[in-house]
């Protein structure tokens, strides 16, 4: 069920006293929060992602006028703002402390993950912001994390939820597909779209025992492509709190989707394998520029391998030299390199025959490594 919020929009005036007033959310996101403020009167409101603090401080404006002695708490991974080089995570709450009365009642915990500080926290949450990474697994660990300490009742505000309809996003489907699987009430915003199923970009639900009672049906969307692998150590963070809070059963289910993602991760060790043979060559270089090459470029550079150039058949190396520059080589303009290896990453069987003919030493890639998201 999904029913509409009236905004309102006057807390959001507290940006105009700010020294660098721009958010991330528009007005009428924050007039859908504040209206859901005013409705539901929180007395313990968490917020898991802060960037700049635009949000924080209008939500705190908001709640000076609804529910002075309200507590909040504000969880962000990162000390430093990650769109403001060299300003710290919040800094725009801090230019208008002065004109919130109720500013005590707020605390920043920075360069932390939630599963850290959510039973230093506590229990009793009835308001709860996640705006994170919007990609998987994001939002779904955070949430799975802060449900035990919800209240019945609790409102969970999820942003982005069109993050995926962006030309530059398609995978940013996080916060839509947990709006989709849990069960709840839920709430879009009345001013920003005329169809829910349209392109609303903020919704919310309230937290109740059928919440609870199918949050299976949100374990198993938390199994929905993954884009990234959280460390080992934030995974085990994760679980420390569901050991404590979730049903072996529920926590299995967990763990196997964490399990088949570190699984894809690794490829079944093919990847580490790659990785310790190329370490015995000074120069690493591969053979094709096109989408492969580049996938595969980006991979080594992320697991801290130097990628020399890349190697490219005479017929195409006009071609790809004036793309490319001096990175691209013909095969003869390594043959004589020693400690030198070449990764064909192309499917074409006699590219490996005529390295192997020139005396380049090399490893061919399976089409399933290169089909696999790297």
């Amino acid at each position: 069920m999904y029913n509409t919020v009236e905004c309102y929009d006057k807390p959001a005036d507290i940006m105009d006293k700010m020294e660098t007033p721009y958010v991330e959310m528009s007005k009428k996101e924050h007039g859908f929060i504040s209206g859901l403020i005013r409705d539901h009167r929180p007395e313990k409101v968490l917020e898991v992602g802060v960037a700049g603090g635009g949000t924080t401080a209008v939500i705190m404006n908001c709640l000076n006028e609804f529910c002075p002695d309200a507590r909040m708490y504000s969880v962000d991974i990162n000390e430093e703002c990650y769109k403001r080089d060299g300003k710290q995570t919040g800094f725009q709450l801090n230019e208008i402390r002065e004109y919130l009365p109720n500013i005590e009642n707020h605390k920043f915990l920075l360069g932390k993950e939630l599963p850290c500080v959510i039973e230093q926290i506590g229990s009793n949450i009835d308001f709860l912001v996640l705006d994170t990474v919007h990609i998987m697994p994001g939002e779904f660990l955070d949430f799975l994390c802060a449900l035990p300490f919800l209240a019945d009742g609790a409102i969970v505000v999820l942003h982005d939820v069109s993050e995926h309809c962006r030309v530059n996003s398609p995978y940013g489907y996080c916060t839509r597909l947990l709006l989709c699987s849990v069960t709840a009430e839920k709430y879009y915003n009345l001013d920003e779209a005329d169809d829910i199923r349209g392109f609303f970009n903020i919704a919310a639900f309230k937290i109740d025992q059928a919440t609870r009672n199918e949050i299976e049906n949100v374990i198993s969307a938390l199994s929905v492509t993954w884009q990234y692998m959280p460390p080992e150590s934030m995974i085990e963070n994760y679980y420390a709190v569901y050991r404590k809070y979730y049903t072996e059963k529920q926590l299995l289910l967990i763990q196997n989707i964490v399990r088949r993602y570190r699984y894809i991760e690794e490829f079944a060790g093919v990847r580490k394998a790659l990785l310790k043979e190329v370490d015995c060559y000074d120069n690493i270089y591969i053979y094709g520029a096109g989408y492969n090459g580049k996938k595969l470029q980006k991979y080594l550079k992320r697991k801290g391998y130097d990628v020399s150039g890349y190697v490219v058949s005479d017929d195409h190396y006009a071609k790809e030299a004036e793309k490319y520059g001096e990175q691209v080589r013909r095969i003869s303009d390594i043959e004589k390199l020693d400690k030198t290896v070449c990764l064909i990453s192309i499917l074409d069987e006699g590219i490996k025959e005529r390295l192997d003919n020139a005396g380049i030493e090399n490893i061919k890639l399976s089409a399933e490594f290169l089909r696999l998201e790297i």
